[in-house]
């Protein structure tokens, strides 16, 4: 189900998905897209952090494992920086180990989806996410 838009004027909410898959990254985009989001994308964490801080969108789904910088290493990066301290950062891996959750917590992810990816939850969190975080797109 998609959300629905809002009768009022806005810009649409903007999701940066970070991903070293081309497959896993056009897939995300596509969904969003559908969904009525922006969408950006950047292949590893180092290109995340850079487009996160050119762009700032309004959400980041983000892979655990990547070359250059891993997920881990550049959700703590943009942690330190202010204006990332309450932007909405969702952990997507495949690596499901009972500690995962806790220790991505730790370091800074909002919320952590396992692969293969439910787009029904994913949806509701990014939504739930933005309606607590981005006023103007609580209406959504």
């Amino acid at each position: 189900m998609l959300p629905q838009k809002s009768k009022t004027p806005m810009t649409s909410p903007h999701i940066l998905v970070v991903d070293d898959q081309p497959d896993i990254r056009h897939l995300l985009s596509m969904f969003f897209s559908r969904c009525g989001f922006t969408v950006s994308q950047a292949e590893d964490g180092q290109d995340g952090i850079e487009m996160a801080r050119a762009l700032h969108p309004d959400v980041i789904v983000m892979d655990i494992q990547m070359p250059r910088k891993t997920g881990l290493e550049a959700v703590r990066e943009l942690r330190t920086d202010p204006q990332f301290a309450h932007i909405p950062i969702l952990a997507i891996t495949a690596y499901a180990h009972v500690h995962v959750p806790t220790e991505l917590a730790h370091a800074g992810f909002n919320h952590v989806l396992f692969k293969p990816i439910d787009f029904g939850v994913l949806q509701q969190i990014v939504t739930d996410e933005l309606a607590a975080h981005v006023p103007e797109h609580a209406a959504q």
